[in-house]
């Protein structure tokens, strides 16, 4: 038993020396985190902040097949911020909002943690004479993992939970033209 107490003691130490947190709000505070860091990033078209979110030599399984019918697919984080940024920055402005964040932790070799919000994004395309704009409503559901001391997303799914019109559909294909025609927003990177 004592040996056991000194095993723990010793842990609780190198835990407080690398900052490890290792305490359940907390953890879960900071997946949160996460989440609004995803959706700041992909409003300010901040290609930095988007990529520290994932672990740079993994993966990530994305699928996006609920909201815009694409199929799932493993993406480097390079490439998955550079879509996730171009598929936007056609829009004039966007501004993603996530509510009722819920975490659940598994609490392992490395913890994870399942994190899942609803999500409203509000896209808009300023013209010469009016404005069009679209506000897909849905659920972000991400799983992350623990590595150095800061959560990482390892699956990113989106599902729209509320249909769009045809008209803020087709917004959509405005955007991706404008990109084409050079009239998008400029990614920070």
């Amino acid at each position: 038993m004592l040996l056991m107490m000194q095993c723990i003691a010793s842990l609780h130490r190198h835990f407080q020396r690398t900052n490890y947190i290792m305490d359940p709000t907390t953890l879960k505070a900071s997946a949160i985190e996460t989440m609004y860091k995803v959706a700041q990033a992909t409003d300010d078209l901040d290609i930095p902040l988007l990529e520290s979110l994932f672990m740079p030599d993994q993966s990530v399984m994305v699928d996006v097949s609920g909201h815009l019918g694409l199929p799932p697919q493993d993406v480097m984080p390079p490439q998955l911020a550079q879509q996730m940024i171009q598929a936007i920055s056609g829009f004039t402005a966007t501004h993603h909002v996530i509510t009722n964040p819920i975490v659940t932790l598994e609490i392992g070799s490395p913890i994870k943690a399942k994190a899942v919000a609803l999500k409203t994004a509000y896209h808009c395309i300023q013209g010469d004479d009016e404005m069009q704009s679209a506000t897909a409503r849905g659920k972000w559901d991400m799983q992350m993992e623990q590595a150095d001391g800061q959560w990482a997303i390892t699956h990113f799914t989106v599902v729209r939970t509320v249909p769009l019109l045809p008209s803020e559909l087709s917004l959509w294909d405005v955007a991706r033209a404008r990109v084409k025609e050079s009239k998008g927003r400029v990614a920070k990177s």
